[in-house]
């Protein structure tokens, strides 16, 4: 009843995007391009439908991730970590886009522990997207229907 409430009367262009975005990185099987598609997820998320006018990004998106999901305890995090792993996420989505030489120094997992592997990076990047979008469709369950 909410997909089809959702998709026909309440429609959220930027949160289908976003959606959209989150099942085309799920289906990449480059870590550089799950990582562009999540981020693009997190512009159409935390951006657009903030109507978010600045040419600047990162900054944005990561606090308004850290709005929307730092106290899910799913994610076991705090604002701040959240803040910036999204804004390391961010400048290193941006580094692949642009195909910089040393795109992902220095890498650290949501939970501040360095590393290496821009997959363990991928995969925190999904969990917090699949947490923001999730917590998204409730509000919009939450709303009644007309």
């Amino acid at each position: 009843m909410l997909i089809v409430s959702f998709w026909g009367q309440r429609a959220d262009k930027s949160l289908q995007v976003a959606i959209r975005r989150l099942v085309f990185a799920g289906s990449r099987s480059l870590d550089g391009d799950r990582l562009v598609d999540l981020m693009t997820c997190a512009e159409a998320l935390f951006i657009k439908r903030a109507n978010h006018t600045s040419n600047a990004k990162g900054a944005p998106v990561a606090q308004a991730a850290a709005a929307l999901v730092a106290d899910d305890p799913e994610l076991s995090t705090d604002g701040a970590h959240l803040k910036r792993f999204m804004l390391m996420a961010y400048r290193a989505r941006n580094a692949e886009v642009h195909g910089d030489d040393q795109p992902y120094a220095p890498l650290h997992r949501l939970s501040g522990a360095p590393t290496t592997t821009l997959a363990h990076v991928v995969t925190d990047a999904e969990h917090i997207m699949r947490r923001a979008i999730s917590t998204v469709l409730d509000e919009h369950a939450a709303q009644p229907t007309s």
